[in-house]
């Protein structure tokens, strides 16, 4: 099955991102002088209870991707991201390959939008592989304490819909929270924990699967990011998500339990 969360094109925060000023702790995306380069690393795996047995699939990406952030205007920040390099696995199913190379050093340009939502604008390339070129950019939005508020913890809520082999919309609700300072790299840095809760539905027709299927998961998710209040820059961030619930194939009267577990990984490169 396809990557069961594909954080995608638009997710919208119900957090607002403060600004500290530049002379100050800041919790809002500041421009750089150049490209921000990240190397990204997920894994998601789909465990099915079939009749047969258990079945597994899922994909592996490894990607670099640098990401420059430029000056406002009332919709947002300007946002181009380029995958520099890219590896996409199928893991178990029907086994597959494809080409990415389409996808490389071709800038995505969008806003950063205040409200925590990214835009891209203008067409993505495709592969014939389960993957959202622009699925990853969304980990990169922080959820920031409302008016720099760091004290008290705020509520997060995210909405996502995402198409590729599955049209799906998952909704996250939870809670951020400040969990104290510390060095990455020599830098000082925040740390930011999200935890929530995850609704996942939707359907279509996966390579692997000879009929549609309908989805309808729920599951927990846990977020924790390493942010530089003083330079407005994400270093890193990891990911968490545990998801189950049926499989239910469409006009046959037929459903299966499956299990989800995700796992994503984001590191600024020094």
């Amino acid at each position: 099955m396809t990557r069961f969360v594909q954080w995608s094109l638009i997710a919208l925060v119900s957090v607002g991102c403060a600004t500290g000023g530049a002379a100050g702790p800041t919790f809002e995306y500041q421009p750089a002088n150049g490209p921000l380069r990240y190397s990204v690393a997920s894994t998601d795996l789909v465990l099915v209870d079939t009749p047969m047995g258990l079945q597994e699939s899922g994909d592996s990406v490894r990607a670099t991707i640098a990401i420059a952030v430029g000056g406002g205007n009332e919709h947002g920040r300007e946002l181009t991201a380029t995958y520099e390099a890219l590896t996409v696995r199928v893991i178990g199913g029907v086994s597959r390959s494809g080409d990415v190379e389409e996808l490389l050093n071709r800038p995505l340009r969008g806003t950063l939008s205040p409200s925590g939502a990214i835009e891209i604008t203008g067409e993505v390339p495709s592969t014939s592989l389960p993957f959202d070129a622009r699925a990853s950019l969304v980990d990169f939005l922080v959820p920031m304490p409302p008016d720099g508020n760091t004290a008290e913890p705020w509520p997060v809520s995210i909405t996502v819909s995402t198409e590729d082999e599955l049209t799906v919309t998952a909704v996250f609700e939870g809670t951020g929270r400040i969990m104290g300072d510390t060095v990455w790299n020599g830098r000082s840095a925040k740390v930011i924990r999200v935890d929530g809760d995850v609704t996942l539905s939707g359907g279509g027709q996966p390579a692997e699967s000879p009929v549609p299927i309908e989805v309808s998961w729920t599951g927990s998710s846990t977020r924790i990011y390493v942010w530089d209040h003083m330079a407005g820059v994400m270093l890193a961030s990891t990911a968490t998500d545990d998801l189950s619930g049926p499989i239910s194939l469409v006009g046959m009267d037929m459903s299966v339990e499956a299990t989800a577990e995700g796992q994503r990984t984001i590191e600024l490169v020094p």
